[in-house]
């Protein structure tokens, strides 16, 4: 994909730090875990990143909004916006309709 194209990508899963030493040179800081895998998270500014750093507990649900980025050698996603899970279900699907119900937080 060109550097200049930048498409909005949501993400809903829980989130982990990302610790350890790795190849990816890319400034990295968090994991989402989805139910496709993983994805490597950036906090585009420092209010994000606090954010995501509150929430690397493994168990709180959020939605994450961001663009899909090359790093030097992985790809990586440059978050904007970060949101509880539930929040954004609601927004999208109203208070009675769960289409996504693994993102209720029990």
């Amino acid at each position: 994909m060109p550097d200049d194209i930048q498409l909005p990508t949501a993400l809903s899963g829980v989130i982990t730090n990302l610790d350890g030493v790795r190849f990816c040179m890319d400034g990295a800081t968090h994991l989402i875990h989805t139910l496709t895998g993983a994805t490597r998270l950036k906090g585009r500014n420092d209010e994000v990143a606090s954010i995501l750093a509150k929430y690397a507990d493994g168990k709180t649900k959020l939605t994450v909004m961001g663009y899909l980025t090359w790093g030097a050698e992985c790809r990586y996603l440059s978050v904007y916006h970060v949101a509880l899970a539930k929040d954004v279900n609601q927004v999208l699907a109203g208070d009675d309709i769960f289409p996504w119900p693994w993102i209720a937080n029990d």
